[in-house]
């Protein structure tokens, strides 16, 4: 078997012995595979799973948990064996997990997000305030978790007790996978769309040029790149610079416009030298009508006729 065309999710944990690292790798059939030579080799370790669809790792302390397609299961030595966890879970499939602190989340099929703050002995529903329960993804920036479903982002800051929906500028709604690099949230969607948002999901940004049409299955942030995993098409990559080096303008950075009243062609002026600068300007539903990036203190604006 092609254990690489099988691979649903994957994770890793550094070696408590050596420098190496240990890799866990989750498949849509074969249960869970171990590479303890930095990926050059891979073993079965599915001793104890009652599924063989593996979709998501954490790592927390001593344990290793793993989100099934019955359930969560959790292992202390090192994958050779797994045992269930499932008390209050009800055996949902598992699509995404995240931990913050002493607390795991565990985003179902069906049953939207659980809650355990005990290395999973006893989980706990916190749904309140979704209207979507399957839970394709899950991140965390700081005290902030964010939740991708099948009709937006959901967005919590209490750990859960409540959520409220952030989809604003979302065009593709279905969200399939979600990364997050300090205080900038990526969703991958249905649609083969990359958006980006800076403010907690209050706007989103689409940064998806050049992507095909193919829903993104994964997202990864590592060191300065940001890579997208897609259904049939490979392996992206874009450079997180063109996208988070973008100056935001802050309430105390003015500008001045002119001439005034608005003609065809007019002239937006900024009280200071701006890098990557974006501009937006959305009319009053909050549709977005024009979209530059420039440099300097001057963009020229053309009105349609």
């Amino acid at each position: 078997m092609d254990i690489v065309q099988q691979w649903f999710g994957i994770a890793w944990k550094s070696s408590t012995t050596n420098s190496r690292f240990e890799y866990f790798a989750g498949t849509a059939f074969d249960g869970i595979y171990r590479s303890p030579i930095n990926g050059n080799n891979w073993f079965a370790c599915s001793n104890g799973l009652s599924s063989g669809y593996v979709s998501s790792f954490i790592e927390r302390d001593a344990f290793i948990f793993a989100g099934t397609g019955d359930g969560v299961f959790k292992s202390d030595d090192n994958g050779s064996s797994w045992i269930a966890c499932q008390n209050g879970l009800m055996n949902f499939t598992i699509y995404s997990m995240a931990s913050s602190g002493s607390n795991i989340f565990a985003g179902t099929y069906g049953g939207g997000i659980y809650i355990s703050n005990n290395d999973g002995n006893n989980w706990t529903a916190v749904n309140n305030g979704l209207t979507n329960f399957i839970i394709r993804a899950l991140a965390i920036s700081g005290s902030n978790i964010f939740a991708g479903t099948g009709t937006g982002v959901f967005f919590s800051s209490n750990n859960g007790n409540s959520w409220n929906e952030v989809s604003n500028g979302l065009t593709d709604s279905y969200i399939w996978s979600l990364a997050v690099t300090g205080s900038n949230i990526f969703a991958g969607t249905q649609n083969g769309r990359i958006f980006w948002s800076s403010n907690n999901g209050s706007t989103w940004i689409a940064i998806d040029d050049s992507l095909t049409n193919k829903a993104i299955k994964s997202l990864a942030i590592i060191g300065s790149n940001i890579f997208a995993g897609t259904d049939g098409d490979g392996v992206w990559i874009r450079d997180l610079n063109e996208v988070i080096g973008i100056d935001e303008l802050s309430e105390d950075r003015s500008f001045q416009i002119f001439p005034n009243p608005l003609t065809r062609i007019s002239t937006l002026k900024f009280n200071a030298e701006l890098n990557r600068a974006e501009l937006i300007i959305t009319d009053i539903i909050g549709k977005i009508v024009m979209r530059k990036t420039f440099n300097g203190s001057n963009i020229e604006l053309e009105k349609e006729i």
